[in-house]
Order: structure tokens, then C-alpha cells, then sequence
């Protein structure tokens, strides 16, 4: 966390995450930011991701962007909808497809766990 949205007009949060198999690499970050509002509170995923496979011969790339908004119902549940978007883009040369997808999410935190329910059906797509 690099901006604390408890003490700042908007929370900002890093994301690094690399996977080596041996033959693949990947390479995934997120830019996250969010806030709250009273009851509301709202992020924004930016991600892109880049994957290396047979032995650095062949480039994927992903860029994807998602949304979400819940209102807290009590002090255990939130409710609330996302969308998010997904990107392919193989050796960064073209645009090979995209995929939308939108849908309801609850939220049940607790003090040392939480846990989501979202369903995601994909309303939109172009090859």
C-alpha cells in the first residue's frame, strides 16, 4: 500500500507478481485505487501482464481493467456490482481479443479473514 485511503483522498496500491516454471515467465502488476465514501466504497484494478513461454520464444501479452462498487449493509455484509474487462494482445503486435464481463458481489469481513461471492457472466466479446 502506498496511499492509505483511511488518510488520504485516494487509496493506491502496488501489485509485483512474477512466475517462473522453468520454460515460462509471467509478469503481472496491478495499480489499484480506491476509496470510501460513508457506506460506499469503490476500486480500480489496472493490470497489465506479460508471459514468456517456450523458453523466451514467444511473447503474451494481457491487459485487463476492472470496477467495483458496494454499498455496506452491516457491519458483516457489503453488496454491490463489478465489470471487468479483459484484453488479449499476443507478441504486443495486435489486438486479439477482448471480453467484458459484469455482475453482482457480496462481501462478508471479519476481523482476520473475508470472503467474496461475485458471479461474472461475460456480456460482451470481439475476436
Amino acid at each position: 500500500m502506498v496511499l492509505n485511503p483511511a488518510e488520504h483522498a485516494l487509496g493506491l496500491a502496488l501489485y509485483f507478481k512474477p512466475t517462473y516454471d522453468g520454460k515460462n515467465c509471467e509478469l503481472e502488476q496491478k495499480i489499484i485505487l480506491g476509496q470510501r465514501y460513508g457506506d460506499w466504497k469503490w476500486a480500480l484494478n489496472l493490470t497489465p501482464a506479460t508471459e514468456w513461454q517456450d523458453d523466451f520464444r514467444a511473447t503474451a501479452g494481457e491487459l485487463e481493467i476492472s470496477f467495483g462498487i458496494a454499498r455496506q449493509l452491516s457491519p458483516h455484509w457489503s453488496v454491490g456490482v463489478e465489470i471487468r474487462d479483459h484484453n488479449e494482445l499476443p507478441e504486443y503486435q495486435r489486438w486479439e481479443n477482448t471480453a467484458l464481463y459484469l455482475g453482482p458481489v457480496s462481501t462478508y469481513p471479519r476481523e482476520h479473514w473475508w470472503a467474496a461471492l461475485t458471479v461474472m457472466p461475460q456480456v460482451y466479446g470481439a475476436n
